[in-house]
């Protein structure tokens, strides 16, 4: 997967260094998740319900799904992190991507 990079820049707004988003396609992370050998004994392909807040549309939304099809719940998550010391108090805000797939024991992790 290939970094992309946007240049940001708001009118009215000066800052002292240029802001640059750095990020992957949302729909490519997920296909490499999919496709991960490392994830293949990992991943649940079969609806099961859980008790969770809105489950009843996520099971309206199942019905009417083709045959063999369902949904890909995507969990996001962010957290405001220094770059290094010596940059000048310069600050990332990444956002984490995994899916609900994944066995839990496995979405936090950084190598199995």
């Amino acid at each position: 997967m290939e970094w992309k990079v946007s240049h940001l820049e708001f009118t009215g707004y000066k800052t002292i260094h240029p802001i640059q988003l750095i990020w992957h396609d949302g729909l490519e992370v997920i296909k490499q998740l999919f496709s991960d050998p490392v994830f293949a004994n990992h991943i649940t392909f079969q609806p099961h319900r859980v008790n969770v807040r809105n489950q009843y549309l996520a099971w309206k939304i199942q019905d009417h799904l083709p045959l063999g099809a369902m949904q890909i719940p995507i969990i996001l998550g962010s957290n405001k992190t220094p770059v290094m010391r010596t940059t000048g108090g310069l600050e990332m805000h990444p956002v984490f991507i995994t899916i609900s797939n994944l066995d839990l024991e496995v979405q936090s992790k950084a190598t199995l």
